[in-house]
């Protein structure tokens, strides 16, 4: 387990909210020097903390807003493999009840 200090912590935070955010901006946001983020962020990748570098798109703005919720009838013995294909689909976000608790 990767022991993170709270400089470990902030740079995450900073990288969660803009991954493209600059070492330098960081540094100054943290009042540390550029290359102790610089080293800081290739620590935090080669320990597997920082498994890459993403975005986030808008999907409304490329006209993908549409929502759709369906229901699919399927035998019991096939549901895990049927409900497991579907996630396999990029866009598929799959909602699953709760467990009932007894």
């Amino acid at each position: 387990m990767f022991n993170l200090d709270e400089i470990d912590t902030r740079i995450l935070e900073l990288l969660e909210e803009d991954a493209r955010r600059s070492f330098t901006e960081m540094a100054e946001k943290l009042k540390v020097s550029e290359s102790s983020i610089r080293k800081r962020v290739s620590a935090l990748q080669k320990e597997g903390v920082i498994k890459r570098f993403t975005i986030k798109v808008d999907n409304a703005k490329l006209g993908l807003n549409t929502v759709a919720i369906v229901g699919i009838n399927v035998d019991s013995d096939k549901m895990l493999e049927i409900a497991q294909r579907l996630c396999d689909f990029k866009d598929v976000n799959a909602w699953q009840r709760p467990a009932e608790t007894t």
